[in-house]
């Protein structure tokens, strides 16, 4: 199993197919192994080269107590140390969630380096917006109660073919939730940007408004809004957004 020694932490990655790079960074709570679980690797593996990886704090990564390593800058310089260490120069990015502030920032800070971005159910706004849903995270999981923040945000933790993801560390999500108050997203620097984006949302997610602003934001942004479908669904269904997926990167390539 590939580890990669960042920072002073290690970070799990994997990959797999083959063609243009396409690395999918998943959202808060979740695992690497959760975009094979649901389906995505599947269907984007047979015409790119996949990279995925556990970030700090999740999964198989290692879980620091420290608030320094689960800022968005470092999860970008984490991001493109995985992406070095696959040997990818240019790639595409794909994230989920907080995966999806990840890779706005990404974008913003290596413009070089990605030719595309795909972000699902997340704005590239200030996420002190919702600060108030943050910090009764936080209170959450540091009571004792990550169970309910994870049913909440629709986290699956078992596969019995594909992997039962480790237990999550409570603080280390909460630091993971206190470390978003100091950036303040990238709306601003990707409205300059004619980087190429699809961004996505279910309808019935509470982010829909905020990620649907976004798109109209970005001068090369398209926005696919998609019916009867919440937050969780928005990946664990991948059937309904992958298509639009498929085409937007199979457009980026020609």
């Amino acid at each position: 199993m590939p580890f990669l020694n960042f920072d002073g932490h290690r970070v799990f990655w994997e990959a797999s197919g083959c063609g243009f790079p396409l690395v999918l960074h998943h959202g808060f709570s979740q695992w690497g192994r959760d975009w094979l679980n649901a389906g995505w690797i599947k269907g984007l593996e047979t015409r790119r080269r996949v990279i995925s990886f556990d970030m700090l704090g999740h999964g198989r990564s290692d879980r620091p107590h420290q608030i320094d390593p689960y800022r968005i800058e470092r999860r970008v310089a984490t991001l493109v140390a995985v992406m070095d260490a696959a040997g990818a120069e240019r790639f595409d990015v794909f994230g989920f969630s907080l995966g999806g502030r990840v890779a706005y920032a990404t974008a913003e800070t290596y413009p070089g380096r990605v030719r595309g971005l795909i972000v699902g159910g997340m704005h590239a706004m200030d996420p002190k917006i919702d600060r108030l849903n943050l910090e009764k995270r936080v209170q959450a999981m540091r009571t004792g109660r990550l169970a309910a923040v994870e049913r909440a945000v629709g986290i699956r933790a078992v596969n019995a073919k594909l992997g039962v993801r480790p237990p999550n560390d409570p603080e280390a999500l909460a630091l993971t939730t206190e470390a978003l108050f100091d950036w303040d997203g990238s709306i601003e620097a990707l409205r300059q940007s004619d980087l190429p984006a699809l961004l996505f949302c279910g309808q019935l997610d509470p982010l829909y408004y905020w990620t649907h602003e976004t798109s109209n934001a970005l001068p090369n942004g398209r926005f696919l809004s998609l019916p009867h479908v919440g937050h969780a669904k928005t990946f664990y269904r991948p059937e309904v957004s992958l298509d639009a997926i498929q085409n937007f990167l199979d457009d980026l390539r020609s």
